[in-house]
C-alpha cells in the first residue's frame, strides 16, 4: 500500500497564499515496483481513475490538496 499526497502549488507568489489554480484533467504514470489494482481518494475530494495496464491515474481536478491511497 503507498499513499500518494497531491499539492497544487499554482498560487499566487505572495504568501500567505490567497488565490490556488485548480489544476485540470492530467494524468500520473506510476513507476513502482508493486503493481497497483485499486486507487481510493481519501475523503472523495477528487475524482481519479487507475488504468491497471498502463499503470497511469487520471484526476478530473485538484483544487488544493488531496490524498490518494494505491493498492
Amino acid at each position: 500500500r503507498y499513499m500518494l499526497h497531491l499539492i497544487n502549488m499554482t498560487g499566487e507568489m505572495i504568501r500567505p497564499m490567497e488565490r490556488l489554480i485548480p489544476i485540470t484533467d492530467f494524468d500520473i504514470k506510476l513507476s513502482l515496483p508493486d503493481t497497483i489494482s485499486k486507487v481510493s481518494v481519501l475523503d472523495n475530494t477528487l475524482s481519479a481513475e487507475l488504468d491497471k495496464d498502463t499503470q497511469t491515474i487520471r484526476i478530473d481536478r485538484l483544487d488544493d490538496y488531496a490524498v490518494l491511497v494505491l493498492e
